[in-house]
């Protein structure tokens, strides 16, 4: 080995740094095969369980937000609306879904409440 790098002492500096690119070269793309051709074993570690844990971590995080924006049950909510609306339409004797006569269109300063 000696032998070599003496007689590569005695070549010209361009030679010695074209042969010393070639090496790095090698050496990344060795470097660079194996690291791929571990990517598949590593993927493959990660279980269904995992992602199946995370999907479920997902859900409570979601529901939670839908309580603390005050939308947690929407459905049960609809139906109140809906009940409440039956109410005071079958109230004022109005079925036909039309205003009742003494309200005027495009009040702005009407406002609702439920």
């Amino acid at each position: 080995m000696r032998r070599h790098l003496e007689k590569l002492k005695e070549q010209p500096e361009e030679h010695r740094q074209t042969l010393a690119l070639s090496f790095a070269l090698l050496f990344t793309a060795l470097v660079a095969m194996v690291w791929l051709s571990t990517l598949g074993t590593r993927f493959a570690a990660i279980e269904v369980e995992d992602v199946t844990a995370s999907a479920g971590q997902a859900k409570e995080a979601l529901s939670q937000l839908k309580v603390k924006a005050g939308i947690g049950d929407m459905p049960a909510k609809f139906e109140e609306v809906r009940k409440v609306l039956e109410k005071l339409q079958s109230g004022a004797g109005n079925t036909q879904g039309s205003p009742p006569k003494n309200s005027t269109r495009g009040d702005s300063d009407q406002t609702f409440a439920p």
